[in-house]
């Protein structure tokens, strides 16, 4: 018996069974199958445990059931789960794994549903924070979170100005760095030739009696035509450095729209990302509050659901 049919049970739900003198709880899979830890229960109350073998299977629901009552029961259903196609598939492949001494099918349940199977303990600690603090909490994050959304348009508007603007001035410097290097150019090949030409004949008069004026004067000539070709190089390099500028700063320019939506899209991401949080962290946070006011609920919350079959 249930409280509702296979049929309305989406895959990746948690299943809660009412058994005798215990809640069961097992992870639906699909075609009225379910996945859950099945194992001995050593003691009882308080200090029940799952006793060996304590080992993953995959059984029929009703087979489970025998009749008892069931119905879903995802625990925390505030919090973010894992995605239910992740739930089933990572549940099919522990089927046939054991696991250690103690650990409790509402924890292999958890595990699977949220990545975590120790929350009851965590939800415990959280249960003294008052719900008051809990609200104000999430609220500061929440306005945090509206705050970055509702700015992303502007950011981004304002990146896409000030790369563009960055382009435009990297082009217009282009003539300018192009004109710069042509006449370094030009200034050093002219140096280099006017130096050789005046400095050698000097030096080579002086140490002529030794032989090395000849060789010197050979030298000369060869800076001097090294330096000639540097200067007449220079408007090459003049065009050559503008052109390579230009196209740089459009380059730039052209990426503009790209990083103005790219710094929107991401701001806005954040944005919502802290506003979803913050729900998620008041339900979170006040889940426990309210467990701890209010008490186990429909069915008992610890010797009933800590001891799992």
């Amino acid at each position: 018996m249930s409280e509702g049919s296979c049929s309305t049970f989406t895959n990746g739900d948690i299943i809660e069974i009412l058994q005798p003198g215990h809640c069961h709880w097992v992870v639906y899979v699909g075609d009225g199958h379910i996945v859950h830890l099945k194992g001995r229960i050593t003691g009882s109350g308080d200090d029940a445990v799952h006793g060996q073998p304590n080992v993953v299977e995959k059984t029929a629901l009703e087979s489970e059931a025998k009749g008892y009552k069931y119905k879903v029961n995802n625990i925390y259903p505030d919090l973010i789960p894992v995605p239910n196609d992740e739930v089933v598939k990572t549940a099919l492949q522990m089927v046939g794994e054991s696991k250690p001494y103690g650990f409790s099918c509402r924890e292999f349940a958890l595990e699977l549903k949220y990545g975590c199977g120790n929350l009851d303990i965590i939800i415990r600690n959280l249960a003294p924070i008052p719900g008051e603090l809990a609200i104000a909490t999430s609220k500061g994050i929440q306005k945090i979170g509206s705050t970055v959304n509702s700015s992303s348009g502007i950011v981004g508007l304002v990146a896409t100005k000030g790369v563009n603007l960055a382009g435009e001035g990297v082009t217009a410097m282009s003539g300018a760095l192009g004109t710069a290097a042509g006449k370094g150019l030009a200034a050093l090949g002219s140096m280099m030739s006017t130096g050789a030409q005046t400095l050698a004949p000097i030096v080579a008069s002086k140490i002529e009696p030794t032989g090395y004026g000849t060789m010197l004067l050979s030298a000369a000539e060869c800076v001097s035509s090294l330096g000639e070709s540097l200067a007449s190089r220079s408007a090459e390099a003049e065009e050559t450095t503008a052109i390579s500028v230009k196209q740089l700063g459009s380059s730039i320019s052209s990426s503009s729209s790209a990083v103005g939506s790219a710094v929107a899209t991401g701001l806005s991401w954040l944005g919502s990302a802290s506003a979803a949080g913050a729900a998620s962290l008041t339900s979170y946070l006040m889940s426990g509050t309210e467990q701890a006011s209010t008490g186990a609920g429909e069915f008992p919350e610890k010797g009933d659901t800590d001891i799992q079959k």
